[in-house]
């Protein structure tokens, strides 16, 4: 029953396209020939001290089983942590994966430039 809950909403949502997007305030981070990353920065803005959350959107060129995945992230600033709350996943098949934890654990935060990037766009707003 949950998972067919969980699929109902994932399809409910409509398409992500941060052009267009009147939900969110989307902001192209950066892009490669593999994949352009989007961050919701409003959202980000409206938290409190030193937590953030964010929604973090990447739209993949030439994968060969996903088009795009959408994830909302909580992060500490201050020890440089985040944990992924929800993942969803779509793929070029048309189907929609939604992963939810809203109990993740904390992880640090890679130093790889994506990981990086998008922490310091919800951590120095």
């Amino acid at each position: 029953m949950l998972k067919k809950l969980c699929i109902l909403m994932a399809l409910s949502i409509p398409f992500v396209d941060p052009s267009n997007s009147w939900s969110a305030d989307w902001n192209r981070l950066f892009e490669t020939s593999e994949e352009t990353c989007y961050s919701d920065l409003d959202l980000a803005s409206r938290q409190k001290q030193n937590e953030r959350e964010a929604r973090e959107l990447t739209v993949y060129r030439n994968h060969k089983e996903l088009s795009r995945q959408l994830e909302y992230i909580e992060y500490d600033c201050n020890s440089k942590k985040r944990r992924t709350i929800q993942t969803l996943t779509y793929q070029k098949n048309g189907e929609v994966t939604l992963i939810t934890k809203p109990h993740a654990a904390w992880g640090t935060v890679a130093s790889d430039s994506k990981a990086k990037a998008f922490f310091e766009a919800a951590c120095n707003r």
